[in-house]
């Protein structure tokens, strides 16, 4: 991965069975702040990891970068910068190299992996999550909090800890600022497809979290197909609401909207029949292999003319 990757690219690269980054790699989670929710199976990923990262990077837009891309389970591999140049003239060239051979040639590109998650007296100093934020993290996003709302409470609570030092301090008041400014019914739900997600990968016996690309092929036969099912209806919904124009608009813009700019005039002001309208969770998880396989299909193809509709949006949202 290079560069700055988000949504459903950044989901690609973090389902691949070699998923790697260097020192010029981030991942940024914004859907909530365009009005959306993340998709090409970027829930799938974020319920993956670990420490409650998942609710948190989505509903905070935080950034992952660097090395920490692979502390935090995003991708498995440090690599060198020498990779990608490698990786593109071999495709170019269509060079026939067998699985085993490419895998051998890959693992010469991984390095050492430095240190990462380090703590500083400043966000600003630190990397780009520091050690010290993740029983923050944990605590704040658990599964106790049932709505972005209570999430947010318990945040202010841990702000009036005395016991915080001044980075975690900021780094709790910089949460809130973010999570203030996503779309309430993008965020509600989702939140939603994140604990979805972390349910049927439980549900369907896959290792607890394992790196997403690490789940193979019976990741794409089960959980992963509903996961997708989920998203893609959920954003043909979310389509449909005034959140997607504004946000769509905004980003176009170069604009980013605050708290009341949205339909709703907070987290809070939410209810959970709004949010059963947007994210359906009544569909079975478990099927065949081979209906899987059908149902992936027909996820991708729905999917294409989603990205059609989301171009038709930009472009509407441009000319205004």
């Amino acid at each position: 991965m290079s560069g700055s990757s988000r949504e459903s690219g950044a989901a690609r690269a973090c389902l691949a069975s070699f998923a790697g980054a260097h020192e010029h790699s981030q991942i940024v989670v914004e859907a909530c702040f365009n009005g959306l929710v993340p998709f090409g199976g970027m829930t799938y990923v974020l319920g993956s990891l670990k420490w409650n990262l998942g609710e948190f990077l989505a509903l905070t837009g935080w950034p992952v970068r660097v090395s920490d891309l692979v502390y935090t389970g995003l991708v498995q591999h440090w690599l060198s910068p020498e990779a990608l140049p490698f990786l593109e003239l071999t495709a170019e060239k269509q060079l026939e190299v067998s699985e085993a051979d490419a895998r051998a040639l890959l693992d010469e590109h991984s390095l050492p992996l430095p240190g990462g998650l380090r703590d500083a007296a400043s966000l600003e100093e630190g990397d780009s999550l520091q050690r010290s934020f993740i029983p923050l993290i944990n605590e704040a996003f658990s599964a106790e909090k049932s709505s972005p709302s209570a999430i947010q409470q318990t945040l202010e609570e841990i702000k009036t800890r005395s016991s915080l030092t001044p980075s975690q301090l900021e780094f709790v008041q910089e949460g809130l600022d973010r999570m203030s400014k996503a779309s309430p019914l993008a965020a509600h739900a989702t939140l939603r497809l994140i604990r979805e997600a972390k349910r049927v990968i439980k549900e369907s016996g896959l290792p607890s979290h394992d790196s997403p690309g690490q789940h193979g092929e019976h990741g794409e036969h089960g959980a992963l197909v509903h996961v997708l099912r989920l998203e893609l209806k959920a954003q043909q919904k979310l389509l449909c609401s005034k959140d997607a124009i504004l946000g769509v608009h905004a980003r176009c813009m170069g604009q980013e909207l605050q708290r009341g700019e949205w339909s709703r005039r907070d987290l809070s002001d939410m209810t959970v029949q709004e949010v059963d309208d947007v994210v359906n969770i009544k569909e079975p998880v478990s099927a065949s292999a081979e209906d899987s396989l059908s149902g992936l299909g027909n996820v991708l193809s729905s999917f294409y003319a989603f990205v059609t509709k989301v171009l038709f949006c930009i472009r509407l949202a441009a000319a205004c």
